[in-house]
């Protein structure tokens, strides 16, 4: 199974790290800031001790994985569901955001699909 992680800071990283030594070798991540410096060169150091390869966009994150977990500050989380929602199959939310932004979230993802 492949799993890609939207967001690749703290909490994708440390996930993939918990999977990359569960067994699991097909970890992928897309993050807006991977490209960025002082961002890309601490995401670099993570992909590798994860073994995690880095997408080049979103969509071709999603076109990838079976499974993706999002992996954003709530501050982020509804710009990242409008940027991800036109290439979702299916949808659930775990999230603990605050309502308005799991609202909007919740939103842009039901009218892609």
């Amino acid at each position: 199974m492949k799993i890609g992680f939207i967001g690749f800071g703290g909490a994708g990283y440390g996930l993939a790290k918990g999977l990359h030594q569960a067994g699991l070798t097909e970890i992928l991540f897309y993050d807006r800031m991977q490209q960025t410096p002082p961002y890309a060169e601490v995401i670099r150091r993570h992909a590798e001790e994860t073994g995690a390869l880095p997408a080049g966009s979103m969509e071709e994150l999603l076109s990838r994985v079976g499974v993706v977990i999002s992996c954003v500050t709530g501050a982020m989380a509804a710009s990242v569901a409008e940027e991800a929602a036109p290439f979702l199959r299916h949808f659930s939310t775990g999230s603990r955001s605050l309502p308005q932004v799991a609202v909007r979230t919740l939103s842009a993802c039901d009218a892609a699909l």
